[in-house]
Parts: structure tokens; sequence; C-alpha cells
């Protein structure tokens, strides 16, 4: 199984470069890129691998753009999108991990060694997939061209995605938009794709931590 690690940001200091090399280090068995848009990050270091992406992705799929898309909400609102679109310009990679730039962890390595053999036939997985309508604090569910569904949700600064998942988004997101924590997990929910939350298949996802101080999950 052919696996990609992206490391995403939107802007380049002393913190996230010691960041990306902590999780580069722990994978010399993948391709590890600097995964930065370009809107907001002009200035990333030298590596083998590097993967620029903007607001223009959504012109080039002709995707729908739903509500808040452009700048810097490709970071946030729409963070789904450089990711699909990074596995469908690399067919070469079955699966893609994308590892916020506030994540951090001590044990990259193991998590990625634990992961790799129980990846086939998953196609996303994230740190939670609840029903919104339970939860009155996802306000913006409504924005979303998939209120006919049953919705889901995941949380995206740690997600990975198989390369089935995002050539059907790629044809779902010409007639469906919304935020990514919602119409990633619903469309392929409906769509019968495996959607999985990570503790399911790595027990130990609570040592990840997010924003430094929090735990991650």
């Amino acid at each position: 199984m052919n696996i990609a690690i992206l490391y995403r940001t939107h802007t380049w200091n002393n913190q996230t470069s010691t960041i990306f090399n902590d999780i580069l280090q722990s994978s010399p068995a993948y391709d590890t890129f600097i995964a930065y848009n370009s809107d907001t990050c002009k200035s990333i270091p030298p590596h083998t691998h590097t993967y620029a992406y903007n607001s223009d992705i959504f012109i080039q799929r002709k995707w729908k753009t739903g509500h808040r898309y452009k700048d810097t909400a490709l970071m946030w609102f729409r963070c789904d999108v450089p990711i699909v679109n990074f596995l469908i310009t690399h067919p070469q990679y079955d699966f893609a991990w994308t590892i916020d730039y506030d994540v951090t962890y001590d044990n990259w390595s193991h998590f990625f060694n634990y992961t790799t053999p129980q990846l086939h036939n998953i196609d996303f997985l994230s740190t939670n997939n609840l029903t919104p309508e339970t939860d009155p604090q996802w306000e913006w569910w409504p924005y979303h061209t998939t209120t006919n569904m049953k919705l889901f949700a995941g949380y995206f600064p740690l997600v990975g995605f198989s390369q089935r998942a995002c050539q059907l988004l790629n044809i779902l997101y010409q007639i469906h938009a919304g935020y990514c924590e919602i119409i990633v997990p619903t469309l392929l929910n409906h769509n019968q794709l495996i959607c999985k939350n990570i503790k399911e298949i790595y027990p130990y996802i609570t040592r990840i931590q997010h924003k430094y101080i929090n735990e991650f999950y």
C-alpha cells in the first residue's frame, strides 16, 4: 500500500519547521509532503516533496464553492479540498494522511507503523463520527447541500483519505457543497464507503496533541 503523508500549513516559521522535521524523521518509509496554501504561505524550505494549493482548485475541478471558501478558508472551512485534490493528482498513492501544522506527537513512527496494516478497505478516518442534529454547537450544517441526507461529522486536524474516496468526492463536489467537517463523512457514508474513528485502529489517539496544550481527541 502506497501512503503519502501531508503536513498541511498556511504559514512557515521555526515552530512549523520543528514539527515537520519530527514527522519527517519518523516516517522514512513514506513520502512526506509539505502541503501549503500558496495564497498565504509564500516561502517554504527546499524539500523533495512539496504540494502547493490554493482556491483555484474550485475552478479547475468545477466544484461548487459553498459558503466561505477562499484564501485561509482552505485551512479551516474547506480543508478537505487540498486533500482530495492531492490524491486525484497523485494517483500513485492509495491513501494519504493529513496532519495540521499545530498537531504534535512524540511517537509518529508508532502511529504510522501501527495503522498502516489496517488501512486496506478504509476510506476515511477522523477523530469522531457524529450526527450534527444531536449537537446544537454544529451551527453551520444548514449551509450544506447534503441536508436531505443523514448528516455525519468529522474532526480534521488529523485525517486520512483513500484514493477511492477522493475519486468519488471529485464527482460529488460538482453537485454538493458545505463545510469539510460534515460534507466529507456525510457523502462517503451516504455512498456506503467505510468511515471510521481513528481510535478504532489506533487506541493511543489521545496521546496526540493539538495546539500544543490540549489533548487531540
